[in-house]
């Protein structure tokens, strides 16, 4: 038996409620998972087995990201070395007094969505000598247009084939970096590449 509207009825009854919602040991109650329906019972030992492996993930994962962090930056570190000793290399504030000038472009390069982010500069004027449309997005990954960036990398940010130095950004703070950079997409004197 059951009570809706204050009334008691039976199960089953002529009377229909508007939503009757299955019982928690029927054989209604289930888990879908992709294509497979997986019955009452083992759903719930699946979702019980579920959280310890929750609270044995949840305090790994910060540490992981710190090691892979840190690990990024280094590999970033490394790479600013190598374009320091071919002659490709500019401090931040070397850089941003060039942008400040109205010389140049920096170039912001997204190798993947979690990292690494080099940041280039370049004397010419990107957005002037560009065949095709520039991104000046903060997320270049949700451009449209590849030539744009095909067109950056094999003529400004190619390690080998490169005109563009690379820009230190060790020891600087990613957010004041950050919000230069913004102010400066909207002046259109940095573009985004990935």
């Amino acid at each position: 038996m059951y009570a809706g509207s204050g009334k008691i009825y039976r199960l089953g009854s002529e009377c229909p409620l508007p939503y009757r919602s299955p019982l928690f040991f029927s054989r209604e109650n289930t888990a879908r998972i992709g294509r497979f329906t997986v019955p009452f019972p083992f759903s719930a030992i699946l979702g019980i087995l579920f959280i310890p492996l929750i609270c044995i993930a949840a305090p790994l994962s910060i540490p992981v990201t710190f090691v892979s962090r840190y690990f990024s930056r280094r590999s970033e570190k490394r790479f600013a070395a190598r374009m320091k000793t071919v002659g490709r290399w500019l401090t931040w504030n070397e850089a941003l007094s060039e942008i400040e000038h109205g010389r140049g472009t920096l170039i912001g390069e997204y190798l993947s969505a979690e990292g690494p982010y080099l940041l280039w500069w370049t004397p010419d004027d990107v957005s002037a000598i560009s065949l095709h449309p520039c991104c000046f997005e903060e997320l270049p990954w949700l451009w449209e247009s590849d030539e744009f960036f095909d067109w950056c990398r094999s003529r400004f940010t190619d390690p080998a084939a490169g005109t563009a130095s690379i820009v230190d950004l060790t020891g600087m703070d990613r957010r004041s970096v950050s919000r230069a950079l913004e102010s400066l997409q909207t002046d259109h004197r940095c573009v985004s590449t990935c």
